[in-house]
């Protein structure tokens, strides 16, 4: 069982209150971690570890910020399949969608921004207006400290959608996972801390969200929050930021529901894979999930029976073994409310 530790200022650092909690895997209740809890000192100290490093960060040059994601790029592909090995332990997921999907997915985060950065934050952009007693010009300059609170459906990608490019724009950053994933964020603190980020720049808590969460977004030196989750969750960090020194920036992706439309000249197998792969990756754990079809209904009676079909024929089984199409669950009391 893995023993997680915060990383402050680039230190492995043990709960200040000796408080802990343990991480199940969610298909077999086996302990797959023992985790550091933080408390309100500890999210402090995290945040004061990034604003400490936050103004050199933002004065390094663009290519200098993004060759450090670049080089943890390289290295998460280097332990791809370990990381997707945790990934799948913490959520249940199938380990074929952890290696083909939720992995890849966080390596194009690191070289997307770690690319495109450069190319977009240019010093300075003169705007002509034809008049030459007038100047008008637009300037990027970071936030300062961003707060990225990460989901636990997809752990790693969620995050590093998030987390690269405020890191790319110059800001530093605190990252909490969420407290039923905090492995595979572990492990990329294992990534930053070889690929040479600067002290300070990347830190990363555990905790619930009622908590280190809550105390986070209310941090007086944090400046940006960006937060993927649930509407109930994000009403509540816009609560909590608007109730804090600071009304800081907020950035977030909450659930909902998608709809596919499929009219009758549509390619009747591809729209019931859509359909069906929509609705049934990642256990269904998606926050844009195509829960709901709209079919034409010259062919909905169709539809409706080579979606029974296929959905009939997707495998049921333990996330580790290659065929299984639906893993576990996070837990069982996302379980329960699934099932009802």
């Amino acid at each position: 069982m893995r023993e997680l530790r915060f990383l402050l200022d680039n230190q492995w650092v043990s709960s200040s209150e000796n408080r802990h909690f343990t991480v199940y895997n969610p298909a077999n209740g086996q302990k797959a971690a023992f985790v550091a809890d933080a408390a309100v000192s500890d999210v402090e100290a995290a945040v004061d570890a990034a604003c400490r490093a936050s103004a050199a960060w933002a004065a390094r040059p663009v290519q200098e910020r993004c060759a450090f994601l670049l080089k943890a790029a390289e290295l998460l592909e280097h332990r791809l399949s370990e990381v997707a090995a945790a990934e799948t332990e913490e959520t249940g997921k199938p380990l074929y969608e952890s290696e083909q999907i939720d992995l890849p997915l966080s390596i194009q985060a690191f070289t997307y921004y770690g690319e495109i950065a450069p190319k977009i934050l240019a010093e300075r952009r003169e705007i002509d207006l034809g008049d030459p007693d007038f100047a008008d010009y637009v300037t990027y300059e970071p936030y300062g400290v961003a707060a990225i609170i990460a989901p636990w459906n997809f752990p790693l990608h969620l995050l590093t959608r998030d987390m690269c490019p405020a890191l790319a724009a110059g800001n530093t950053v605190v990252v909490k996972p969420s407290s039923k994933t905090p492995v595979t964020a572990a492990l990329l603190g294992e990534i930053i801390l070889e690929a040479g980020f600067p002290q300070g720049v990347v830190n990363i808590i555990y905790g619930s969200g009622e908590s280190a969460g809550e105390a986070l977004v209310r941090a007086a030196n944090v400046d940006v929050v960006a937060f993927t989750g649930s509407e109930e969750a994000g009403r509540r960090i816009m609560r909590a930021s608007s109730e804090s020194a600071v009304i800081k920036k907020i950035i977030l992706e909450l659930g909902g529901k998608g709809a596919i439309c499929v009219d009758e000249d549509a390619d009747l197998e591809g729209a019931v894979s859509s359909a069906v792969y929509g609705v049934c990756m990642n256990q269904g754990e998606v926050c844009c999930a195509s829960s709901r079809c709209y079919v034409h209904e010259k062919i909905y009676d169709e539809f409706v029976e080579k979606a029974s079909r296929k959905m009939q024929s997707l495998q049921i089984g333990a996330p580790f073994e290659y065929g299984t199409d639906i893993g576990s669950l996070i837990d069982e009391e996302h379980l329960k409310r699934v099932d009802g």
